[in-house]
């Protein structure tokens, strides 16, 4: 039997591409604007590129800029573009560095593209492990020729510091031997393809007809899936999954970055419809996606960091319980299908509307086990606390859903403090890892582990006051040189002043506050500790909006839970 599926591809908000700005005749005697990220050691790179350029052109001038947001496009920042267009204006051409790191690469390509846009010919600096990414940023903003040249060297972020040693070793080589490269970027005549470059194909309204298996060949090869089977998204599979949410199919839920997909209600019931979710789930999935565009969260630091993210999605409220969504036993296992389907719907739409594919976008060094994500309910009846929603401005009787994105999973048992006691508990808590800068990260405890903790009077809040204070590092582990010059924030790390040097004969918090925190009851007998997070913002969490017919349909699908045989 053959099926006609839609497209799970959104349309791109991207600009139509423009041909890159007619190149310059020389060097000699132009202003020349030297462009970098938010982490202080671009500055150095491109003070290396001016020293090199200097002996090649003595009279040579050059102007600086500094953008210190992380992950974010000059073009979006109503305070910064008119200030960054003016500096354009007063140069004659642009280089940009260093792209040094997935989505740093990216957002730094993004932005040396809003200057290509200003009229000035830019050539953008990156290592050459994110190739793949600069192309991508620039793209994204409409201009997919960017030039770039590549270095060898990677992200600098770890090295305490940048003394000339360090840069003799690793700069100031690679530097002379690219700055060749670098002159011919802004010199050489353009191409035909960089002054008309092609429109990229659309295939947000394809349309396939095939078998089961063609279908699922078909989107695998298309970068749709990951390779698992996925189920047809006909015309009435898709039409039965809206009557999950009273919004119109054309409905703009969002612009998802990096590709800045459309993600419209229809393209996120098609992805839905692949990941095998029941109309039901629609609120959830569309809730989920609204939490991910929170400013707070800074989606393509997790989607396409070089570092090992995984989404999490944490439930509360009616609807949970509506869905069957699990919170008992096994709560991290893929057995029941809102926990598993609603996560792989999710991951879609950031495949499919946000156009994160591996080694293009999603720059992952190892990746992990959970980057397809975890979704999961808590376990309000049986916590002795308030649920979840109330720590975010939410009543109880409000559904809504929690997005964050942490980097590491640690058992909680008891190893470290014997006994179950609130006391050997918090021992374990205050030895736990975190991946991070300004990390953080959701202890998920068990009925049994809550109600011992609040018979002995513990809040929710009094245990993340404590593992705050007690969780501790020695003071020197802190890279005090990557937190002040690459404007990370709180100013206070670990309970201490960052532009003070730190003794390591001292300790200091691992996590600097409990903004990046917070307590889940789910799971039984044990803990969960899901660290990381924290960088680039999060967790978010948003109202579930509920359509009309909403009892009627958990009726219609309420029989679709496991009846296990008996042997």
């Amino acid at each position: 039997m053959k099926y006609t599926v839609l497209s799970p591809w959104a349309s791109a908000a991207s600009q139509n591409p423009l041909g890159l700005s007619p190149r310059l005749d020389t060097l000699e005697g132009k202003t020349i604007g030297l462009y970098a990220h938010f982490k202080g050691h671009a500055v150095r790179i491109l003070d290396e590129v001016a020293r090199e350029l200097e002996m090649l052109y003595p009279n040579i001038r050059f102007s600086h800029y500094q953008y210190l947001k992380e992950i974010t496009e000059i073009i979006d920042d109503e305070e910064y573009a008119p200030q960054a267009a003016q500096w354009a204006s007063e140069v004659d051409a642009v280089i940009s560095a260093y792209g040094d790191a997935g989505s740093c690469s990216m957002f730094l390509a993004k932005n040396a593209a809003f200057f290509e846009r200003q009229g000035k010919p830019t050539v953008n600096l990156t290592c050459s492990s994110f190739h793949n990414s600069s192309k991508r940023g620039a793209a994204s903003q409409g201009v997919p020729g960017l030039r770039l040249v590549e270095m060898t060297f990677g992200d600098l972020s770890g090295e305490r510091v940048i003394d000339d040693a360090l840069m003799d070793r690793v700069v100031r080589p690679e530097v002379k031997r690219v700055a060749a490269q670098i002159v011919d970027a802004l010199t050489l005549p353009l191409t035909q393809e960089e002054k008309c470059p092609a429109k990229s194909t659309d295939y947000s309204n394809y349309t396939y007809t095939g078998t089961i298996s063609e279908i699922n060949d078909h989107f695998y090869k298309m970068g749709w899936t990951t390779g698992l089977p996925v189920v047809p998204p006909t015309r009435e599979a898709v039409d039965e999954m809206l009557t999950g949410t009273d919004l119109t199919p054309d409905t703009v839920v969002g612009i998802i970055p990096p590709m800045n997909g459309i993600a419209t209600v229809e393209k996120i019931a098609i992805n839905a419809v692949m990941a095998g979710c029941l109309p039901t789930y629609l609120p959830v999935i569309i809730a989920a996606v609204r939490g991910m565009l929170q400013p707070q969260i800074q989606l393509c630091g997790w989607t396409c960091s070089n570092a090992n993210w995984m989404p999490f999605t944490f439930v509360n409220g009616k609807v949970a319980r509506d869905i069957h969504l699990h919170s008992g036993r096994a709560i991290l296992s893929p057995y029941y299908k809102p926990n598993t389907a609603i996560p792989r719907a999710l991951s879609y739409i950031t495949m499919n509307i946000g156009g994160v594919r591996q080694g293009m976008e999603d720059m992952s060094a190892m990746g992990t086990v959970g980057r397809g994500g975890v979704c999961i309910a808590e376990n309000e009846e049986a916590s002795p606390w308030e649920p979840l929603q109330t720590r975010y401005g939410f009543s109880e009787k409000d559904s809504t859903v929690t997005m964050f994105w942490p980097a590491d999973v640690q058992t909680l048992g008891g190893g470290l403090g014997g006994a179950f006691t609130p006391e050997g508990f918090l021992k374990e808590m205050c030895h736990i890892r975190a991946f991070g800068w300004w990390t953080g990260g959701v202890f998920i405890l068990s009925p049994e582990i809550a109600n011992m903790f609040a018979d002995a009077g513990w809040t929710k809040q009094r245990i993340l006051n404590y593992v705050v204070e007690y969780n501790r590092i020695p003071a020197d582990e802190w890279n005090l040189r990557w937190l002040v010059q690459s404007n990370h924030e709180p100013r206070i790390a670990g309970g201490m002043d960052i532009e003070t040097p730190l003794d390591g004969s001292y300790s200091a918090r691992r996590f600097w506050n409990d903004d990046h925190m917070f307590i889940v009851v789910a799971g039984a007998q044990w803990g969960v500790a899901v660290t990381g997070g924290g960088d680039h913002g999060g967790p978010a969490c948003v109202k579930i909006d509920l359509p009309e017919n909403w009892d009627s349909l958990v009726e219609k699908y309420s029989d679709i839970v496991p009846h296990y045989l008996d042997y």
